[in-house]
């Protein structure tokens, strides 16, 4: 990705030779050669360098055009990519907490996995849309009683989760109710 330095750069020198371009161009319309046996070989001489010149601008533009968007694209896959690891991340740990534990008769939330979701819970925040990370909270905050023993609706708040998942990730059209 080129830094704002070199892209300023690259700008002043762009438009530094638009200009050049542009005043020879109108120094061909409005000077009159008149008398000149060199007329017409300067006319055409110009006329390879005016030629030359914008085909170099134009190329310029498509490479700078380029690389922006190429440069966007490497984010979002890399995003998208760190989106999907963080999310799998999220199943992995609840499904851990939902488990019955050896010595436990219901599922319960430890301190420990309560802390680990909190810290998810920032990942998540760092990373995802608006609307994916007030579900993950709503979660969170609601997915387990006082004494750590899940709540009945927790099963219903991680599916919303992982529909607002699906959606922030856009990889399949959207799931109707039916679904």
């Amino acid at each position: 990705m080129l830094n704002d330095k070199l892209k300023k750069q690259l700008i002043f020198v762009g438009l530094v030779a638009t200009v050049f371009y542009i005043a020879c161009f109108a120094l061909l319309e409005v000077h009159e050669f008149t008398n000149w046996s060199l007329l017409p070989f300067v006319e055409s001489l110009i006329g390879v360098f005016m030629g030359a010149g914008a085909i170099a601008i134009i190329t310029g533009i498509i490479l700078i055009f380029q690389s922006s968007l190429q440069s966007q694209q490497e984010k979002s896959q890399e995003v998208f990519e760190e989106k999907l690891k963080l999310y799998k991340k999220v199943i992995h740990q609840l499904a851990e907490a939902f488990r019955v534990q050896k010595g436990e008769k219901i599922s319960s939330i430890t301190e420990e996995e309560k802390l680990d979701l909190f810290f998810t819970q920032m990942n998540v925040a760092l990373l995802s849309k608006p609307k994916t990370f007030r579900s993950f909270s709503k979660l969170v905050n609601d997915l387990a009683e006082e004494d750590g023993s899940l709540k009945e609706d927790a099963s219903e708040l991680l599916l919303g989760f992982i529909l607002d998942a699906r959606n922030d990730l856009d990889v399949q059209e959207k799931m109707t109710d039916q679904d």
